[in-house]
């Protein structure tokens, strides 16, 4: 999963997904970043303190901490050998940033701290002050993701040379690179979010965008080879892989 934005996450679709984390054993909990949203200490608020009126970062922070805890418990009840990770999105790096300009803050509110990655066993993956940080399964690789244009999923599959899978644009999209003599092919994927759509948050002041809620499950063999299914939310409900509805 990716992208919940927390405390902005769409609890309703969250909700269907866990219940979908609930009827199966996974041997893998993949979060791909941007799980907290740091919103009252974002640059983009410095000259608007307004919209942060009544905000703390604590405050902000716990609601992604319950939520992560949530999924830990999910994931840990049938498979307690499960591997956790969360990977570094660029708004977990404001906290990090902003604790080098606030160096009074350092150790407080960084997400280690605050999610208590440590304690839940999760694995941190410093993703997105070094791209190089990577999560490899079998032959798929996971970031969180840079690229930013209409064309994301290729600029990413040619900077990885990869099969490589993200989040970040909040949207789903996909390109396909194939090496002509050798019949491979590596595969960009975007997967979505897990947040609230913009509209809802007045991101956009009514423009439309391209953003979509979807969960995504993967199933590899013994080679390393997979296949992934993309379950778009739509209402907060979605069909799994194995064909049951989920609704939130």
């Amino acid at each position: 999963m990716t992208d919940l934005h927390c405390p902005f996450e769409d609890k309703r679709s969250l909700q269907a997904v866990e219940q979908y984390m609930a009827d199966h054993s996974w041997d893998y909990y993949i979060n791909l970043g941007d799980h907290l949203d740091y919103f009252s200490i974002s640059r983009f608020n410095e000259e608007k303190p307004g919209l942060i009126e009544g905000r703390t970062i604590i405050e902000e922070c716990k609601e992604g901490e319950k939520v992560l805890a949530r999924h830990v418990q999910i994931i840990k009840k049938k498979n307690p050998k499960a591997e956790l990770y969360l990977l570094e999105g660029n708004h977990e790096y404001r906290a990090t940033d902003f604790a080098l300009r606030s160096p009074q803050l350092r150790g407080i509110i960084e997400p280690e701290q605050v999610l208590k990655l440590e304690e839940k066993g999760i694995k941190y993956v410093k993703s997105w002050r070094n791209k190089n940080n990577v999560i490899r399964i079998g032959k798929a690789m996971f970031v969180h993701g840079s690229a930013v244009n209409q064309h994301h999923a290729k600029k990413m599959v040619e900077s990885y040379e990869d099969n490589i899978f993200y989040g970040h644009l909040h949207d789903v999209n996909s390109f396909n690179k194939t090496s002509i003599g050798t019949g491979k092919t590596k595969v960009g994927q975007s997967l979505g979010c897990l947040c609230r759509y913009p509209e809802e948050l007045d991101y956009t002041k009514g423009a439309p965008t391209n953003w979509q809620q979807a969960v995504t499950t993967f199933f590899f063999f013994p080679d390393g080879n997979f296949n992934y299914y993309i379950s778009r939310i739509f209402e907060h409900r979605f069909v799994s892989p194995d064909g049951k509805i989920y609704q939130g």
